[in-house]
């Protein structure tokens, strides 16, 4: 008997138990309740895949319509032009199994540490600091004044490399702490 099998069975039983005496109700109530117990068997862990594996997980699925082995192999990823963190990412073997399991069973995504970057060298340190406006993407220097869903003043590590800012010698890069 499969999990689903066994869940219609109790279902059943619940069902056999219709009368409004305390002997029905209790019995109901306590294949109700190991019902909502058995709904979680075996209900595996969704597992937590970095932002830039998740996206490789949905061009795989959804436009490439690749298969788990082909979405795991170098060459296929570096002829779809995936940065050399995600291969890397995958030669690891339990990665392969996180990256498995998210694949099958859905995942969730690890929230990435945020940055401030600063330009060195303003005399002004206060006002040096990368400020971008949401809508129009423009990029400015200015304070951290940040104004919810106009500004971004806290940066993820892969939009300074897109930038250009991380790694680089003129900016002073800074994890948030949380």
């Amino acid at each position: 008997m499969n999990k689903k099998e066994a869940i219609k069975k109790i279902k059943r039983r619940i069902d056999f138990f219709s009368s409004e005496g305390d002997y029905d109700r209790g019995c109901r109530a306590g294949l109700d309740s190991a019902l909502l117990i058995f709904r979680e068997l075996d209900e595996p862990e969704k597992p937590v895949i970095p932002q830039y594996m998740a996206e490789w997980l949905e061009v795989c699925k959804d436009n490439l319509a690749l298969s788990l082995a082909n979405s795991m192999n170098p060459i296929v990823m570096r002829t779809n032009n995936q940065p050399e963190k995600t291969i890397h990412w995958l030669k690891f073997v339990k990665n392969q199994e996180i990256f498995a399991k998210a694949w099958l069973f859905g995942y969730e995504v690890e929230n990435e540490k945020l940055y401030t970057a600063r330009l060195k060298g303003i005399a002004k340190e206060k006002e040096s600091y990368v400020y971008k406006i949401i809508e129009s993407g423009e990029i400015y220097l200015s304070d951290l004044v940040f104004i919810e869903g106009k500004s971004q003043v806290y940066f993820t590590q892969t939009e300074l490399e897109n930038l250009k800012y991380w790694n680089n010698p003129a900016f002073e890069i800074v994890e948030v702490a949380e």
